[in-house]
């Protein structure tokens, strides 16, 4: 999977998980923008901009990545419009895949931990 595919997916998930638990009822939207000097990237370089926005569309939503990558092209990709209710929808502008599914598995935020790989 590319870095940028990789990132596209955290950034949707960083943002989505917190609202899965009000998945059909309260949905997220807005616009977040990357703040490269609070970011690392590993392996890098960063992207010189991002923007994620969302939108509710109907009962469902949409989830629009916009940016310019470390060399300088814009990149573009959507997801959805999409539900969770366990079916595939469409994503375009991402290489490794053409579609994704949700499903709501949690009702509070989720509890993040490290652990020492040794």
């Amino acid at each position: 999977m590319t870095t940028m595919a990789l990132l596209i997916i955290a950034v949707v998930s960083a943002t989505a998980i917190p609202q899965i638990g009000f998945a059909q009822t309260n949905q997220p939207s807005g616009m977040w923008r990357l703040n490269l000097a609070k970011s690392q990237f590993s392996p890098g370089p960063p992207p010189r901009s991002q923007t994620l926005t969302y939108e509710t569309v109907g009962q469902g939503f949409r989830a629009t990545n916009e940016g310019i990558d470390a060399q300088g092209n814009p990149t573009k990709s959507v997801f959805g419009v999409y539900f969770y209710d366990g079916k595939s929808y469409p994503v375009t502008g991402v290489s490794d895949f053409d579609a994704s599914s949700y499903v709501s598995v949690m009702v509070a935020p989720p509890v993040i931990s490290g652990a020492d790989p040794g």
